[in-house]
């Protein structure tokens, strides 16, 4: 298990590359290395917990607190629906958020979790830590570039 402390920077870089776009006293926010939608997001609590059921109703609180600044944010930047997904997979509870519009995305309602499967199962077939090379190379330029919008609009709107 990765220490902590390195889950804002992607693993296995010549260079730390900064992943964070939002942090506080409780929780962070990072672009995940294997994201599934341009904008989508991870919210981590910072106390360690292994389980969903570990979690105490505050710490369950401060990351809703986040998630909810950040839907706004989503709404500003034009997005129309955020589906979240709360796991435990990588060995520390976080939320993903998954932004995005329906005509573009999904033209139909219902069967969520199937849809997002498919989409992990694709993106799957390229996972980071996988890659090597110029493929490599060309994610972390694009998660830099996500990072950078997600940044610009989060300093835009809080203003």
């Amino acid at each position: 298990m990765r220490d902590p402390e390195d889950y804002p920077f992607l693993p296995k870089t010549k260079e730390k590359v900064l992943r964070l776009i939002d942090d506080d006293k409780n929780c962070y926010a990072i672009v995940p290395q294997d994201y599934l939608f341009r904008h989508h997001i991870m919210i981590v609590h910072k106390v360690h917990r292994d389980n969903f059921i570990d979690c105490n109703s505050s710490e369950i609180a401060q990351m809703g607190k986040m998630m909810n600044k950040w839907c706004k944010i989503f709404k500003k930047m034009k997005y129309d629906t955020v589906y979240t997904g709360c796991f435990s997979d990588s060995g520390q509870v976080h939320f993903n958020l998954y932004p995005f519009n329906f005509e573009d995305e999904k033209i139909y309602r219902g069967n969520a979790i199937q849809w997002l499967a498919e989409k992990e199962r694709l993106a799957g077939k390229h996972r980071y830590d996988t890659l090597e090379g110029e493929l490599k190379e060309k994610r972390i330029k694009e998660i830099e570039v996500i990072v950078k919008e997600l940044l610009e609009n989060k300093n835009h709107i809080s203003r």
